[in-house]
């Protein structure tokens, strides 16, 4: 009876109930919320919900950098690296840690293999690899003190809807130069002064058949000495708001050159058991062979000999050489001239004595030096032009740092 009399109530509240039911689906169902739908996966993300369909999707998230205005054959250029990941069970953050991660490992891949060809440390590069909180975001954003000298040249990714994987591509570039990170007005009157010890030189060779150039003691300390080039630079680097903390990063060379010039004790250009170039070398060589292109004799042949020299200090005593990967004959004898030619491969990838370290310093100015000489010079003009290396064997006695050097030779030869 009771049941009957509020029949008509309860009627009500199961239309309210049904009413409020309905309006809960339809509101979630319009903005995609409901329950019964399962999370979009990767793949539905980058194949399926893609108008019109297609085989390869290009991931837009990853930034290709647009490089204008940079000289390419100041720098060292890796070779695209490629990698892929399947996309069953990655989620998006999963998948950016993974493009993160192979990002610094092809980067630390690429400096330690291209560093043997510049002038920068890698055994200092690393912890900034490593300390660097967001390196990946300051290189695709070319910022922060790793972004001077490393440029991020190829950056891109697609995802295969066919494989059902996501492929990843990255290239890097990296100074060869290390003072090339510093503004022309820092390099002018290092190069000024530079200019003003080789003048008298060049002068000489106008009477004489050769001239010699020890890179050390007439021009490195030379510059060292020179109160009033340390006073310009100084002050250059100030107007600059040069962050001297990157100096750390550079090779024992360079970044003795500017040590010494900002009043600290300088070391050898080279560092112990190093045959590549330091920044300061390659800054040194490329001013004293555009020097001589502007004041040779025009018409004359010439033969120029980079003569590399090595001090007593043992070869690395474990595992006994020092991997070796440039274009030397390192079986040649001491002080046994070689023409350098850039086709000409090494049979010896190891450097196992001093004597043989002597003549790989001596190639590596040799090498550089023909560098320059192909950019500048065509035809007869490059021919007649030869450029040799040696190698000076080692200094007896307790090992200094002015023993580790190259000594440049030029020479005049019969018309």
């Amino acid at each position: 009876m009771i049941f009957r009399q509020h029949l008509h109530i309860y009627l009500i509240v199961f239309d309210v109930y049904k009413y409020l039911l309905f309006a809960i689906f339809f509101i979630c169902g319009s903005h995609g919320l409901t329950w019964a739908q399962e999370p979009k996966t990767l793949y539905d993300l980058y194949c399926k919900d893609q108008v019109p369909r297609k085989d390869k999707v290009t991931d837009d998230n990853v930034k290709d950098p647009i490089i204008r205005g940079l000289n390419a054959d100041l720098y060292i250029k890796s070779q695209p690296y490629h990698d892929q990941i399947l996309l069953e069970n990655l989620s998006l953050q999963t998948l950016d840690d993974w493009r993160r991660e192979k990002f610094k490992e092809k980067l630390d891949e690429f400096l330690s293999a291209g560093t043997n060809e510049t002038s920068w440390s890698v055994d200092n590069l690393r912890p900034l690899i490593d300390s660097e909180s967001d390196l990946y975001n300051n290189l695709t954003e070319r910022q922060g003190i790793i972004s001077r000298f490393v440029v991020l040249y190829n950056h891109k990714a697609y995802v295969d809807c066919r494989a059902k994987t996501y492929n990843y591509e990255v290239s890097f570039w990296i100074l060869k130069n290390s003072l090339m990170v510093f503004p022309e007005q820092v390099r002018r009157p290092i190069r000024a002064a530079v200019d003003s010890l080789l003048e008298p030189k060049f002068q000489r060779l106008r009477r004489e058949p050769s001239i010699s150039i020890n890179l050390y003691n007439d021009l490195f300390r030379a510059i060292l000495d020179d109160a009033v080039l340390r006073h310009k630079v100084g002050k250059a680097l100030r107007d600059a708001g040069i962050d001297l903390e990157i100096l750390q990063y550079f090779d024992p060379g360079t970044r003795s050159l500017f040590d010494g010039i900002l009043g600290t004790k300088p070391i050898s250009p080279f560092g112990s058991g190093k045959y590549t170039l330091t920044g300061d070398l390659f800054f040194l060589i490329e001013t004293i062979v555009t020097r001589f292109l502007v004041l040779r004799d025009h018409g004359r042949r010439y033969k120029i000999v980079s003569k590399g020299f090595a001090d007593a200090n043992p070869i690395r005593p474990n595992p006994g050489y020092i991997q070796y990967d440039g274009n030397a004959d390192l079986g040649k004898k001491i002080d046994q001239e070689v023409l350098y030619s850039e086709s000409v491969q090494s049979h010896y990838d190891k450097i196992t004595s001093n004597d043989q370290l002597s003549i790989a310093r001596g190639c590596a100015g040799a090498e550089f030096i023909k560098r320059i000489l192909t950019a500048s010079l065509r035809g007869e003009e490059l021919r007649s032009i030869e450029v040799y290396y040696a190698g000076g064997g080692v200094f007896p006695g307790t090992p200094q740092d002015i023993y580790r050097r190259i000594d440049i030779t030029i020479s005049k030869m019969n018309r």
